[in-house]
């Protein structure tokens, strides 16, 4: 099973720390099924549209809270504009999911309590990189993979009737 993961940071060590752990972590998810984990980067909150136009089977964002730009904007803002993103494109085709999950991945401890705390209601989890280190994440996303599998079994059935390309199939596909 393949699990698609949307990781928007805009430091790339970061990004190449999880792909390495992803590409060293090889284990059957719950399920009992071999799991293949994707990493799908945007190196900013602007590019997350464009890539899960690129990637409709992403099946989770890891968002990083703060960006190097230093726009003066409020301790939230980015982590806001990635959570709008994300809730934005579910909602432009009716046939996805209500949903898609959101975890906050911050290096700094005040960000969880200045930057996460005020949108967990609107965030799956919220994990420190101090604690949840990349080894940790590419075990605990399988983990995510199989809970999700459970929460909706239906969603890689949903997932192939989405991508029929032929637009002359019946509309209840």
């Amino acid at each position: 099973m393949d699990f698609k993961v949307l990781y928007v940071d805009d430091n790339k060590l970061y990004f190449t720390q999880l792909e390495n752990a992803f590409g060293e972590f090889q284990e059957k998810n719950l399920t009992g099924e071999p799991l293949n984990l994707q990493l799908v980067p945007a190196y900013y909150p602007e590019q997350i549209k464009c890539a899960l136009d690129k990637n409709p089977d992403v099946e989770l964002v890891l968002a990083d809270v703060f960006y190097d730009r230093h726009d003066g904007r409020g301790d939230n803002a980015e982590l806001e504009e990635v959570l709008d993103a994300v809730e934005g494109w579910v909602k432009t085709d009716a046939s996805r999911r209500a949903r898609m999950p959101v975890i906050a991945y911050t290096r700094h401890q005040d960000e969880l309590h200045t930057a996460c705390m005020p949108l967990r209601h609107r965030l799956y989890d919220i994990w420190s990189k101090r604690a949840a280190f990349p080894a940790y994440v590419a075990w605990r996303l399988s983990r995510l993979a199989g809970e999700l599998d459970r929460l909706a079994p239906d969603r890689r059935l949903l997932r192939s009737i989405r991508s029929i390309a032929d637009t002359t199939a019946p509309t209840w596909h």
